[in-house]
């Protein structure tokens, strides 16, 4: 994937994550706080993904650790004009999640375009500790 950085305004948007573990949590908690209305299904929660449920949002997680589950989600978002993210896979399918820091009205997002998410954590956290130590 090559990439291109860009910021989404999710305000109010339906986004779909499959899957309720850690990753899954992590997502859905990522897009919460960009603002978007978020629906999570898991065996766990409420029940298993079905064909179909990606109807009617415009981003959907593939989150889970079966990779045919997140075929089958990706597939359906696809049927159904959405974007899929795959946290099982390097390159992230359709978009990648940046490692993103809020301060003082910016947004820094850094990105290894799925290559590395510990990598972009690492200087997410490397800018965020220079801007708090700015008076």
């Amino acid at each position: 994937m090559t990439g291109l950085p860009v910021t989404l305004n999710l305000d109010g948007v339906p986004c779909l994550v499959v899957g309720a573990g850690a990753l899954g949590a992590r997502k859905a908690a990522s897009l919460r706080a960009a603002g978007a209305e978020v629906t999570v299904v898991a065996p766990e929660r409420n029940r298993p993904f079905r064909s179909g449920d990606s109807a009617g949002y415009r981003l959907v997680v593939a989150a889970t650790n079966d990779p045919t589950v997140n075929d089958a989600v990706e597939a359906d978002a696809h049927a159904h004009g959405a974007w899929c993210n795959r946290a099982d896979r390097p390159d992230g399918g359709d978009l990648a999640f940046a490692a993103t820091y809020r301060f003082a009205g910016v947004v820094i997002g850094v990105t290894t375009l799925g290559r590395d998410p510990a990598a972009a954590v690492a200087v997410r956290d490397r800018i965020a500790a220079l801007l708090e130590a700015q008076p």
